[in-house]
């Protein structure tokens, strides 16, 4: 069920790779394009000259918006994705030290949101990323798990697994809402973001495939 828990990996190192370079070919069939446009342009103006001008019909009146439904759109303004910005945060960790998003400036960041301790998918999806960790460190990259659990239990979640990467303590869920990572009934979304050195969103996985 966790097959796809590498998907951050493989998706940096999309991003790395180069675009495609343009060629010659192609460059002389845009100009192609280019010439041939321009000589259908006289015609299509003599057209557009004869054509009689249509009364525009009246606009109908919108009826007026809900309270409900400015929010709703409000909300959905609000939403992020790749080439967004990434929401900001600062809060504390598994040794209740505060980590904020700055602190990763230069650096590419894993942020991965997850339901609870202790609980077989997040421990395998956790164990998962702290064996890539590695891989993860060589392209410049970090990793971060959120829940809301509290901080203690962090600490003993990792002590127990060996996790060798922070656990962020969001027990009022203000991160875990900021990114989305939320779904019916109060629950955590599985959920993963991959943030750029600039601040910048670079993927998104919201849901997690392949996971509960």
């Amino acid at each position: 069920n966790l097959r796809n828990l590498n998907h951050s990996l493989l998706a940096f190192r999309l991003i790395k790779r180069k675009m495609p370079m343009i060629t010659r070919s192609m460059t002389k069939k845009r100009k192609r394009d280019n010439t041939n446009s321009k000589q259908s342009e006289p015609a299509a103006k003599k057209q557009k000259t004869s054509a009689k001008k249509k009364a525009a019909p009246k606009k109908k009146k919108e009826p007026k918006k809900t309270k409900k439904q400015a929010k709703e759109e409000k909300e959905d303004d609000n939403e992020f994705g790749v080439g967004s910005v990434a929401p900001d945060f600062t809060i504390i960790n598994e040794k209740e030290k505060e980590i904020s998003l700055k602190d990763y400036k230069g650096k590419y960041l894993v942020l991965y949101f997850y339901p609870k301790d202790n609980t077989p998918g997040c421990t395998k999806e956790g164990q998962r990323f702290r064996d890539l960790k590695k891989e993860f460190s060589n392209l410049n990259c970090e990793i971060l798990g959120v829940s809301a659990d509290k901080a203690s239990a962090h600490q003993k979640f990792i002590d127990k697994y060996d996790f060798n990467f922070s656990l962020l303590a969001d027990t009022d869920r203000i991160l875990i809402k900021s990114y989305g990572a939320t779904k019916a009934g109060n629950r955590i979304q599985r959920s993963t973001f991959l943030i750029d050195p600039n601040g910048k969103i670079s993927a998104v996985w919201n849901p997690v495939r392949g996971t509960a």
